[in-house]
């Protein structure tokens, strides 16, 4: 597999915490990608010059599939280096990210209800009191969304809606610190959401540095379904390099075919467990991509 683009959209870490955790982690993630191999016994990765996707009868169809190419990538990862797969945004944590004012107490199992105490900012805890009388506090997100400012809504009662971002692709945990994965398999939106959560988690302090895979616009033709590209969210960019954390490092990217061949079988789509995957070449032999080569154009892109 080839990186054809890296882009550092957040770097706020020292040169400590960049030598000692952000560059042997993420030089693991490289190393991964660049050896990813199909077929198995190629010397890059290949697809079926046949495997484009078309439509038929207005819908798309054909491509390669999409995670049985991030399977293998998770699996040297965790196999090789120690990391974690499907690790949780949050340990357990939901956070209260729309508040709406109400007469009455409602019934509702999906929502928390409550009579606003106070609402602590510094903390992010909103502390209220239960149809019972007794005092409780939920985690607020940083960006919650309420009808009032905060003094307004204090002794009102209030439906409090919790959420909570989803699974991490994978994640390995250095220290007190948390670098974490996102290997794009969905569409445009999937691509936005995985950047907006780990900008949340770096925000939060959940994380300290997160990296998001997706492919370029010339590969994605070859993959199933409308899989977001790189080229897709160039225009956003200033979005996230403008997220104001403290601290945290967050970077993009783009990863692209060798080329095409007709020796390349294609590759199944799910997870059929009987068909043949891509592999991952073992980082440590030597073999695969010049990595040097691909960290100067990481570099030069900081």
């Amino acid at each position: 597999m080839i990186i054809k683009q890296g882009l550092v959209l957040l770097d706020k870490v020292d040169e400590k915490e960049r030598k000692e955790f952000i560059e042997p982690l993420r030089q693991q993630v490289i190393k991964s990608i660049l050896n990813l191999r199909w077929p198995e016994d190629a010397d890059g990765f290949y697809f079926h010059p046949d495997s484009k996707t078309y439509t038929k009868d207005g819908k798309k169809v054909g491509g390669n599939g999409v995670k049985p190419i991030k399977e293998p990538f998770i699996k040297n990862l965790k196999n090789l280096y120690g990391w974690e797969s499907e690790f949780p945004a949050f340990s357990s944590e939901e956070r209260v990210s729309k508040i709406k004012v109400l007469k009455n107490f409602g019934k509702s199992s999906n929502v928390i209800y409550g009579r606003v105490v106070s609402i602590d900012r510094d903390n992010l805890k909103i502390i209220y009191t239960d149809r019972k009388g007794n005092k409780q506090e939920e985690l607020l997100s940083n960006d919650f969304e309420a009808p009032f400012n905060d003094e307004e809504l204090i002794n009102k009662i209030v439906s409090m809606a919790t959420a909570k971002p989803g699974a991490l692709d994978a994640c390995k945990k250095v220290d007190e610190k948390l670098f974490v994965v996102e290997w794009e398999t969905g569409n445009i939106s999937s691509s936005h959401r995985a950047l907006n959560k780990m900008a949340l988690l770096l925000l939060d302090g959940h994380i300290s540095a997160g990296i998001l895979i997706v492919p370029t616009r010339k590969m994605y033709p070859y993959l199933t379904d409308r899989i977001g590209n790189y080229e897709e969210l160039v225009p956003y960019f200033n979005l996230w390099k403008n997220v104001n954390v403290k601290k945290g490092y967050l970077e993009i990217i783009a990863i692209e075919h060798d080329g095409l061949n007709k020796l390349a079988p294609i590759i199944p789509k799910g997870t059929d467990g009987n068909a043949k995957k891509p592999v991952v070449t073992d980082p440590l032999s030597g073999s695969g991509h010049f990595i040097t080569q691909m960290q100067l154009s990481l570099d030069q892109n900081k």
